[in-house]
């Protein structure tokens, strides 16, 4: 047997890479690259302890707060849209530009939706 060096990424931080991070009222974009952060009031979220409070999904983020909502991640002053509503939570599908949307009722079965249109029950 011979031993293996550990892996290393296949890429470095490409200029203008950015991390989003979601706060209860606000969201936080950091560029990697630079070092640089701003903060944006998004009063849509609220406390919670979902799977997943935000998640980058095709072009668009998509924020959890009891609804679901996507904002433009270019244009974080611009309200978000409301995609779902009344949701318990959601997860990524693996297509790349939707969720899957949970509603806590036997009744209701989870949906897929794009990250951009409004989900439909």
């Amino acid at each position: 047997m011979t031993a293996r060096s550990p892996a290393r990424p296949t890429s470095s931080i490409q200029p203008g890479s950015r991390v989003f991070f979601a706060w209860v009222g606000r969201v936080t974009e950091l560029n990697v690259a630079t070092g640089v952060s701003r903060t944006v009031s998004v009063p849509q979220l609220g406390a919670g302890d979902p799977p997943y409070f935000l998640a980058r999904i095709g072009d668009r983020l998509i924020l959890w707060a009891y609804d679901i909502y996507s904002l433009d991640p270019n244009d974080l002053h611009t309200p978000p849209v409301k995609i779902a509503d009344g949701s318990w939570f959601f997860v990524p599908s693996a297509n790349p530009d939707r969720i899957w949307v949970i509603w806590k009722n036997e009744k209701a079965v989870p949906r897929t939706t794009s990250s951009s249109a409004e989900c439909e029950r």
